[in-house]
């Protein structure tokens, strides 16, 4: 009998060991979600307001990665991976197009919101209604809603996955 209570008490030990190193993983996984701690450029783009005020938002980051925000805290949760090109072609547009010059601040009901975050960490806001925006900020911002409407993987690269 204390043979078996041993043996049992081994395997259940190794279980419950296997089963810990699982949820640090976990919990790696989710902190590398995290805004605060991505260190490249990230487009974070969507709407709000309404009569229950809800905002949805996503985040492409420079290194193709699609997130979407999660309302009940700061992570994010991975939607797709985009192609290289493609990406660097929305930040390329932002660039061209000066939206990182833009000063729009005219949100209403329903409201509209590019962001741009840099690599040191500042921010730059653009926010319109749709009666307030110009043709091709909404032009950008609906491809980038499309975008991530598609919630498919466009084209694998050569490179890592930016969703893990």
């Amino acid at each position: 009998m204390l043979r078996v209570t041993i043996f049992l008490t081994v395997i259940l030990t190794a279980f419950w060991s296997c089963k810990t190193s699982k949820s640090t993983t976990d919990s790696l996984s989710i902190a590398s979600n995290s805004p605060a701690t991505y260190k490249g450029r990230s487009l974070i783009f969507g709407n709000g307001g309404g009569f229950a005020g809800t905002v949805t938002s996503y985040t492409l980051r420079d290194n193709g990665g699609l997130f979407r925000g999660v309302a009940t805290g700061p992570d994010e949760v991975p939607v797709t991976s985009l192609d290289e090109r493609l990406t660097e072609q929305m930040f390329r547009n932002y660039d061209q197009q000066k939206f990182g010059e833009m000063d729009l601040n005219e949100p209403s009901n329903l409201y509209f919101f590019v962001k741009m975050k840099e690599k040191d960490g500042s921010m730059h806001n653009i926010t319109w209604s749709d009666r307030m925006g110009p043709t091709n900020l909404k032009i950008f911002y609906k491809t980038l809603i499309d975008l991530a409407a598609t919630k498919t993987v466009i084209k694998k690269s050569n490179r890592p996955s930016a969703v893990q």
